[in-house]
Formats: C-alpha cells, sequence, structure tokens
C-alpha cells in the first residue's frame, strides 16, 4: 500500500506525521493525554517525552500506561485512514480502557491489586 501523503491525517495544516507529532505536538493527540491526567511534553522529543511523562504520574505502571495511549492514538488514526471512522476523545478513551483491562490479565499476582487501583484512577 502506498500512501498519498505523509502528512497528519488529524491536523487539517499540512503538518508531516513524525512520532514527535503524531503522539505528543498533534491538536488531537494532546486532547488525549488528559485522559490519563498527564500534559503532553510538546516541545520534548521521544526518549525524554518518556522521562517527563514519568515525572508527571508518578507511578510504577507509567510505562505500560504511556505505550496503551501511544497505541489508542495510533489506533484511531488507523481507523480514520482505512475505514473512514472519525476520531474522537470518548472513542480514544474507550480504546485505552479496553486495553488496560486486557493488561490487567498479564499482571503479575504481587501487582495485581495496585494495577487494577491505578486503572481505577485513570478512568
Amino acid at each position: 500500500m502506498e500512501l498519498d501523503s505523509f502528512d497528519c491525517v488529524f491536523c487539517v495544516n499540512s503538518v508531516e506525521e513524525t512520532c514527535q507529532h503524531l503522539f505528543l505536538q498533534c491538536p488531537f493527540a494532546s486532547q488525549c493525554w488528559p485522559i490519563i491526567q498527564i500534559e503532553a511534553p510538546i516541545s520534548t522529543m521521544f526518549p525524554e517525552a518518556s522521562t517527563q511523562i514519568k515525572d508527571q504520574m508518578q507511578s510504577q505502571f507509567f510505562m505500560a500506561t504511556t505505550i496503551l495511549m501511544c497505541w489508542s492514538i495510533w489506533t484511531a488514526r488507523n481507523k480514520l485512514i482505512f475505514e473512514g471512522v472519525q476520531p474522537s476523545i470518548p472513542a480514544v478513551k474507550l480504546s485505552f480502557q479496553k486495553e488496560m483491562l486486557l493488561l490487567l490479565h498479564r499482571v503479575k499476582d504481587r501487582l495485581h491489586e495496585n494495577f487494577q487501583a491505578w486503572i481505577q484512577i485513570l478512568t
């Protein structure tokens, strides 16, 4: 498959879709991060951005949470490109919640209760 453009599908202005833009700087993405009580570090490059997210979250589950938020943004992007489904913040939140609940099944027994409490805080 060949894309007609490398521009961000969420943005009306022609902005190249880089990881930095898609997950942090894009106005759509910056509206998604507050779902998990995070302000996107838009002026920071990966991987430094993950350090800032870790500092904001102050949780042992920050990496899983960060990855799943990026995944939720990514799936919203793909649904727009491949299915024509218009992205929405509630849809990203629902996707994120479903993924977190799936991840709950893989958490070590000793962390299960803490992880479940973390999910409830975030949702």
